[in-house]
């Protein structure tokens, strides 16, 4: 819907505008054993500096945007706390493909993404 420039819909048009430039794609996760394994369908299109940070309970996956502004930021709840030294993270094509060890033994908890901030 084109409203032109009409006055009283700043926050609407920015969030909108936001939610067009970034990209968050819905993880596959799954836990097997003491092992988390996440996949993640990129879009295919160059997603420059695509960085994989770490906390015991969640990971942040994000971009630099691209030439059009395009960028991804995606926050993952792991279902359980990993083992910081044991994450391996792996691009092939457009799919990421991330692994890691449960830091201890816990029953599997609610797993969730949401938006980055």
């Amino acid at each position: 819907m084109d409203r032109g420039a009409a006055n009283g819909y700043d926050l609407d048009d920015w969030l909108r505008a936001e939610h067009e430039l970034i990209i968050q794609p819905v993880p596959k996760i799954e836990v097997e054993a003491e092992n988390v394994f996440i996949e993640l369908e990129l879009p295919e299109m160059e997603m420059p500096n695509l960085t994989v940070r770490l906390a015991p309970r969640q990971l942040v996956i994000s971009s630099d945007p691209n030439d059009q502004g395009v960028q991804i930021c995606l926050l993952i709840e792991l279902p359980l706390e990993i083992s910081m030294d044991s994450v391996d993270a792996e691009q092939l094509r457009n799919v990421l493909q991330i692994t890691a060890s449960a830091a201890a033994s816990e029953p599997e908890g609610k797993m969730a993404a949401s938006r980055c901030a």
